[in-house]
């Protein structure tokens, strides 16, 4: 089987895909990388806009997980997802727009039979048929609940007692494909924004791994997208609301912890 990756240069993505590159014989599999150039720019436009209605605590403690996690991964321990990959020689393509014209003909150029998509970019019809499998992404909640943004702050804003993961294939909509593995997380008491991701990231990698060891993509039968919920990337009164409900982004031990060891 022959996979293409799309992804986000993020730490939650570099853990989630290194086993890819680490369990046997999967990365003979992939057969190129596209990686999004556009989302820390994003994410750094908007922590220094002066107009920003987003919350500026949200922004930054992304930036400080993202900026620790990636120096202990790609410096300290040589073992991110990208540099794994350019030891194994598998090709890679920076990519602004996944759906410009320049990335989709890459793609068809490395005919994957699937797609696995780690990244914020919403993909076009034209990427979408070119693997003869499908698309899939990894969303960090139990669809179709939470769709959209950061799921992992919204089920602790509003005081959910479990999330999860799951794999959907990707259609046109977002996060509404058929859904074709999930699975259950619980909430701890003191969980927080930081714990809950590094414990989504863990069980969608095992998840992840799996499938495409198994190569089975039926969809399962006993739950299906309905209407669901959506929500987008928290706001100023949003991050409020979190702080209220006590809950934290990350506490000072997980701040030594990930200065010391990264993610």
């Amino acid at each position: 089987m022959r996979i293409a990756v799309l992804y986000t240069d993020d730490v939650f993505s570099n853990s989630m895909l290194r086993p890819l590159l680490l369990e046997g014989g999967l990365e003979k599999q992939i057969v190129c990388i596209c990686k999004d150039t556009s989302f820390n720019s994003k994410m750094l436009h908007a922590l220094f806009s002066p107009k920003n209605e987003y919350s500026l605590n949200f922004i930054a403690a992304n930036v400080f997980i993202n900026a620790i996690g990636s120096l202990h991964k790609s410096f300290i321990k040589g073992k991110s997802f990208l540099s794994l990959a350019r030891k194994k020689g598998i090709p890679i393509k920076d990519c602004a727009d996944f759906n410009s014209p320049s990335t989709i003909d890459f793609l068809k150029e490395k005919k994957p039979q699937l797609i696995i998509n780690k990244a914020s970019q919403i993909l076009r019809k034209e990427i979408l048929e070119i693997p003869d499998l499908g698309c899939y992404n990894i969303h960090a909640s139990l669809l179709p609940e939470y769709k959209g943004w950061v799921a992992s702050f919204w089920v602790l804003q509003r005081g959910e007692k479990e999330t999860g993961v799951t794999i959907h294939r990707i259609n046109e909509e977002i996060d509404a494909g058929s859904i074709i593995r999930q699975k259950k997380i619980p909430i701890g008491p003191g969980d927080t924004y930081y714990s809950l991701q590094k414990k989504c990231v863990r069980e969608a990698a095992k998840l992840l791994a799996d499938l495409v060891k198994d190569e089975d993509f039926s969809p399962l039968t006993d739950v299906s997208q309905g209407q669901g919920s959506y929500f987008g990337f928290p706001k100023k009164e949003d991050m409020q609301r979190f702080r209220d409900s006590g809950n934290r982004l990350i506490n000072s031990k997980e701040i030594i912890t990930h200065i010391l060891n990264g993610f």
